[in-house]
């Protein structure tokens, strides 16, 4: 059962549920942080009366580096995978992905991400009791998610998170566990770490261990 308990937290931690955004600055393998994205505050409402009639936010105030803006595939997500589940006393054996993962950032602050049965599998080794243990463990997305997005500094911020049409399951030991891509609480404000590498590479690192996890690496499509 203890064992079990154990190989349950790996799962929930490559779903990203430990926190929604850095609590102080993170080191990571590829960037820092630069603070705690802002909670919005519950209750406050949506639209201020007024007069004049409503408008856009202007692209500033939105705040949306034009270098994340496009399309992307996931092209490498096996060190994230492997530094996110691994603990001191297990390691992890990649084995191989199958599927894509569409990142679609909107020049207007939306967010999509389109997975096609993106399957990725592994092998957990740990040691229970002296004796040496080989655990499958994989990973299953399909479906569509959608987000809002703003830029902050090195950090890009989702927030009203919708993946009621996303399936995310991380299988082990043949037992699987649905997740929520975002974490637990669908809808709060989620932090990743970002980098654009050029103008056709990007870097996003979720927020998994305090950020040190590798990032997932994106190729730009278009």
């Amino acid at each position: 059962m203890r064992t079990h308990v154990y190989l349950l937290a790996i799962a929930l931690a490559l779903a990203g549920c430990s926190s929604p955004g850095p609590s102080s600055t993170p080191s990571a393998p590829t960037a820092a942080g630069s603070g705690p994205a802002s909670a919005p505050t519950e209750g406050a409402p949506l639209l201020v009366p007024s007069s004049e009639p409503t408008q856009t936010p202007p692209r500033e105030t939105m705040r949306i580096d034009s270098c994340i803006v496009g399309e992307w595939k996931l092209t490498d997500a096996s060190a994230y995978f492997v530094t996110a589940a691994e603990t001191p006393d297990t390691q992890i054996e990649y084995l191989y992905s199958t599927g894509q993962v569409i990142y679609a950032f909107g020049p207007g602050g939306v967010f999509l991400l389109e997975a096609d049965n993106f399957t990725q599998e592994a092998t957990l080794k740990f040691r229970s009791g002296g004796v040496s243990v080989d655990v499958p463990l994989s990973m299953f997305l399909d479906g569509i998610a959608l987000a809002d997005y703003t830029v902050d500094g090195e950090r890009v911020i989702f927030t009203k998170t919708s993946t009621s049409s996303l399936l995310f399951q991380v299988t082990v030991w043949g037992e699987t566990t649905d997740l929520n891509l975002f974490g637990e609480t669908s809808g709060e404000p989620v932090a990743f770490l970002y980098e654009c590498v050029g103008s056709d590479r990007l870097l996003l690192t979720p927020p998994i261990k305090d950020y040190e996890v590798f990032p997932l690496q994106l190729q730009r499509l278009r």
